[in-house]
C-alpha cells in the first residue's frame, strides 16, 4: 500500500518592518485567522525596530535567499523622513520601487507574492506634530509608488492600516504602537485585503 502524499508545506511569509512588525502580534492575529481558512502559515519576521524603508535595499536579497518566501510583507514608514534622499528622489519612494522589484526578480518562474501597506496614523493628542506631518507625507509617497505597479498585479491586495482609529483604543499610551486590540485589528485587516488574490475564502462573522 502506497504512503500518503506528505501534508504541503506550509505558506512561508517573510516580514519586513520596524517595531510595529517586529512585536510579531499582527503576524499572531493572521496566523490564527488563516488556521481558521486551513492556510498553515510559517512566519519568518525580520522587522526591526526604529527602522525606515531605505534599511531594507541592501538587505533584500540576502533575506530572500535566506528565507526563501512565498509572500513577503513591506509595512514600513512610521519612521521615514520626507526630508531624507536616494538619487535625488524620496528615500522612501527610491527604497520601496528597490525592495519591490527585488522581490519580483527574484524568483521568476513563480514570483513570491508582495504585500505593501499603507502605515496608520499615530494619536494626535500624544504623538508629535512632525510624526503626524510625517506620517501622512509618507503615506501619500507609499500609494504613488504602489500605483505603478498595481496594473501588473504583483500585490494580492495592500491592508490599509489608515481606517484603524488613531485614538487610545487602538494605540497604546505612546501612541504610535498598536495595543492589543490595534494589533487584532492590523491581522484582520491584512487577512480581509489579501484573501480574494490569494484564493483563501472570506472571513467568517464570527472569526
Amino acid at each position: 500500500m502506497s504512503e500518503p502524499p506528505p501534508p504541503p508545506r506550509p505558506l512561508r511569509i517573510l516580514t519586513l518592518g520596524d517595531s510595529i512588525t517586529a512585536s510579531g502580534a499582527w503576524q499572531a492575529e493572521l496566523s490564527r485567522l488563516c488556521a481558521q481558512a486551513g492556510v498553515t502559515l510559517d512566519i519568518r519576521n525580520v522587522a526591526v525596530p526604529g527602522t525606515r524603508t531605505s534599511y531594507w535595499p541592501d538587505k533584500i536579497a540576502g533575506l530572500l535567499k535566506e528565507h526563501d518566501p512565498d509572500i513577503v510583507t513591506l509595512f514600513s514608514g512610521t519612521n521615514d523622513d520626507p526630508n531624507e534622499h536616494i538619487y535625488g528622489e524620496s528615500a522612501t519612494a527610491w527604497s520601496f520601487r528597490y525592495v519591490v522589484e527585488q522581490i519580483r526578480g527574484y524568483r521568476p518562474a513563480d514570483p513570491v507574492r508582495i504585500v505593501p501597506a499603507l502605515i496608520q496614523y499615530s494619536n494626535p493628542a500624544v504623538a508629535p506634530a512632525w510624526l503626524l506631518r510625517n506620517e501622512r507625507i509618507t503615506n501619500d509617497t507609499l500609494w504613488t509608488q504602489m500605483k505603478y505597479y498595481l496594473p501588473h498585479g504583483w500585490f494580492p491586495g495592500i491592508p490599509d492600516f489608515q481606517q484603524i482609529p488613531s485614538t487610545s483604543e487602538y494605540l497604546d499610551q505612546g501612541g504610535i504602537h498598536p495595543d492589543a486590540l490595534g494589533y487584532q485589528t492590523m491581522g484582520r485587516i491584512v487577512y480581509q485585503s489579501i484573501a480574494a488574490g490569494m484564493g483563501w475564502p472570506p472571513l467568517p462573522s464570527a472569526a
